[in-house]
């Protein structure tokens, strides 16, 4: 009964006809944990100060039709690879009634594909004088190479444009530079930067398969950190790596269908070891989403370097109920 179903569907027969709790689940192994496809806080340390480009401003360029279409910040600092964008700022202004729809855009150096676009602004809404617009990114993964984020906007005309401000003095910000595009990327060198800012966070640690690094919330009272599996799935257990520093005492594991109703699997009352996994198994759950919140009295900071569930519960359920004898 089962040929052709997608987990989803397998997930939603079980749930119904077997009953999650009776699917019994054998001890995993290390190739049965997969990482999830996103990571989301409550808070990161990183995303509470902006990377600023330059505070300031000498000049500017125009972005129109026919002209540059483009302008952006090659960053190459390579600490910020790997990293969640969750959203960039630029100082611009309009000449006239410029219209049409600007956005910004992540893109790799290498060869000038975009990772990602920002939700698009409506030209029309920029102000005339010199000011920060914001785009806003859905937690886009930075590549482990350098890449550009940049403003784009190619209506207008000579009359009708957006400005992009910068500074072309002294360098505020060593770990890039501007970058103009006109059918193809210039770069004006270390030591000129736009005028604005990129925020990004850590979230994205918890995924990179690198025990090294870690995920760590601000000060506050239950932090947590939810992650998303893509779809729903039978979940019967995660495993996490807790690095040394900030590893809750007492914490909870809860999972989800929607983020909007949580359901707490096992609930946790003594310290995690430092620098290992440890492994948590419980009852099988239909749910697209898990998360790991703190208990702990007061307002605390959690850390966790990676985490990853336990992917072989339709499996097992196929070689179990595979002939429709549920």
């Amino acid at each position: 009964m089962w040929g052709g179903l997608s987990e989803q569907q397998i997930a939603d027969i079980v749930e119904k006809q077997v009953g999650v709790n009776k699917v019994k689940m054998p001890s995993p192994v290390v190739g049965d944990y997969q990482s999830p496809v996103l990571a989301v806080a409550t808070s990161d340390t990183i995303a509470t100060t902006p990377v600023t480009w330059s505070a300031t401003s000498t000049s500017s360029h125009s972005l129109r039709s026919g002209s540059y279409t483009r302008a952006g910040m090659r960053i190459t600092d390579a600490t910020k690879r790997g990293l969640y964008l969750l959203s960039a700022t630029f100082y611009m202004g309009k000449a006239l009634n410029p219209t049409g729809n600007v956005v910004a855009t992540l893109r790799k150096t290498s060869d000038d594909s975009i990772i990602a676009s920002s939700t698009p602004i409506d030209a029309t809404t920029i102000n005339s004088n010199e000011n920060p617009v914001t785009f806003t990114f859905n937690r886009a993964l930075t590549p482990n190479e350098d890449f550009r984020i940049s403003v784009e906007y190619s209506g207008g005309d000579a009359s009708n444009f957006l400005s992009v401000f910068g500074n072309f003095g002294s360098s505020q910000y060593s770990g890039g530079m501007w970058s103009l595009y006109a059918g193809s990327w210039g770069d004006d060198g270390i030591g000129r930067d736009l005028r604005g800012s990129m925020t990004l966070s850590a979230e994205a640690y918890v995924l990179d398969g690198n025990t090294a690094t870690a995920w760590n919330s601000n000060s506050q009272t239950n932090p947590f950190i939810y992650l998303d599996m893509g779809s729903s799935k039978l979940i019967s257990g995660v495993r996490i790596y807790w690095p040394t520093s900030n590893r809750p005492t007492n914490y909870v594991i809860e999972t989800s269908i929607d983020t909007l109703t949580w359901t707490p699997v096992l609930t946790l009352n003594s310290q995690p070891a430092a620098n290992a996994w440890t492994e948590y198994a419980f009852n099988t759950v239909v749910a697209r989403y898990f998360r790991v919140r703190d208990l702990d009295a007061g307002s605390v900071v959690m850390s966790i370097a990676e985490i990853q569930y336990y992917v072989k519960t339709t499996d097992q359920v196929l070689s179990t109920h595979g002939h429709g004898d549920v």
